[in-house]
């Protein structure tokens, strides 16, 4: 059934793509008020009053006050899946993994491409990984004693009431900014865009090192992950060959000089209004690697909500340490799996459908026959996730699209065997 059929509805995706992660996020701020509260004596006796009280609410209240926290989780999703796309969308992404196109269709750089790229990855590649190290070190105070000289230490303890930890990550963004400053004025020079100066590189390089003394524990687990989790699989020539092909037949514009948001849009709206199946599907993985995402940046912005109020209000309780810490490891977790479902699953299926639309018959696929709209639409609403939604960060992929649907377990083939076999699901 189209969409306008449809209309607007309430799918499982405004449940557990928003709702969830919200909740997350409001135990994050619910610490953070405390915190903001200072726990002074009247604050703290109400407290303890509303939790200790011998009389039961009513049901009304405990309805209303369900609703209401239901409600705030709900907007506080929104606003979470807003900065989780500026962080591992636009960041991450677009600027350390690079979107799934330049690496699945093989796109041919020039060496100064490559190094460009690089340099833009590493220094971001710091970015991310500072949030993380930054809130483990505040976590635990760790102390900096005879790294920075006494005279700075005092001028930012008296006019920032920081610790030395804070000291440290004031330093090194501000490091960060100014040299990602430096190095932006620079490549906008006239005539350095493609090939810039010799000194200019020798800038870059010291950037780089910069970067990959601080990222280097963040970059191995990168590599180990994407090498054992097929992250940097890309597809083989003849494949990816095919696919630029097709693409250049169909819509008559050349593949390579095809503006990147123009190839986006024509790829993925004539992928999804093939076969109702495969928009499901794709849907499906869409609303999945988002709520990755979502739940990723909230349980990392709780835990460092957590790290400031167990240091500023309840540092005799060593259990902050331990929720803060296992926070960070489920963020990171949760932004693996985000990738891995982005990049595996998302990009390789429309891909691979867009090379395998209108190649084979539909009788020689029985499992692929199209479905009539009423059972299109009562499998699509089965599905745990069916938003349709876009990110932000999909309208600027270059990105084009899979083949067919198979059992989620199976692992992504990179030959051209993927005709044959069909779309993993």
């Amino acid at each position: 059934m189209n969409e306008t059929a449809r209309g607007i509805r309430i799918d499982s995706y405004d449940y557990f793509g928003y709702l969830v992660p919200g909740m997350v996020t409001m135990l994050g701020f619910g610490t953070l008020l405390i915190y903001a509260m200072g726990c002074s004596t009247e604050a703290c006796t109400a407290l303890k009053a509303l939790f200790t009280q011998k009389d039961t609410p009513s049901t009304t209240i405990i309805i209303s006050g369900l609703v209401v926290f239901a409600l705030l989780s709900y907007v506080m999703g929104h606003i979470a899946g807003t900065f989780s796309s500026m962080v591992y969308e636009k960041l991450f992404v677009k600027k350390v993994t690079q979107y799934p196109t330049n690496r699945l269709l093989n796109i041919n750089l020039t060496s100064d491409e490559k190094w460009q790229l690089n340099v833009t990855r590493y220094f971001y590649l710091f970015f991310v990984t500072m949030q993380y190290v930054l809130v483990v070190l505040y976590s635990y105070r760790v102390e900096i004693d005879g790294v920075l000289p006494e005279e700075i230490k005092l001028f930012l303890v008296n006019h920032f009431g920081t610790d030395d930890v804070f000291i440290l990550s004031v330093i090194l963004l501000f490091v960060w900014l100014l040299a990602k400053i430096i190095n932006e004025g620079l490549m906008s020079i006239p005539g350095q865009e493609g090939s810039p100066h010799l000194l200019i590189k020798w800038y870059q390089c010291f950037f780089l090192f910069f970067s990959l003394v601080f990222s280097l524990p963040m970059l191995l687990i990168s590599l180990l992950l994407g090498k054992l989790l097929g992250m940097r699989d890309k597809f083989p020539v003849e494949f990816a060959t095919k696919i630029k092909e097709k693409y250049n037949r169909i819509f008559s514009i050349d593949f390579e000089t095809a503006k990147s948001t123009e190839v986006w849009w024509s790829l993925y709206w004539y992928v999804i209004n093939r076969d109702n199946v495969v928009r499901a599907r794709i849907d499906k993985f869409l609303s999945l690697y988002g709520f990755m995402r979502n739940l990723a940046f909230a349980c990392w912005f709780t835990a460092v909500c957590i790290s400031i109020t167990h240091n500023n209000f309840a540092s005799d309780m060593p259990a902050f340490q331990i929720i803060t810490m296992g926070l960070l490891f489920c963020s990171i977790i949760f932004a693996v799996r985000f990738y891995y479902l982005y990049y595996n699953y998302y990009s390789k299926t429309i891909f691979r459908v867009f090379l395998y639309l209108d190649e084979v018959q539909p009788s020689s696929q029985p499992n692929l026959v199209l479905e009539t709209e009423s059972e299109s639409e009562s499998e699509s609403e089965s599905e745990p996730f069916s938003s349709s939604e876009l990110t932000e960060n999909e309208s600027e992929q270059v990105e084009t699209f899979p083949t067919t649907v198979q059992d989620e377990g199976s692992t992504s083939s990179s030959s051209n065997s993927d005709l044959e076999n069909g779309v993993r699901s």
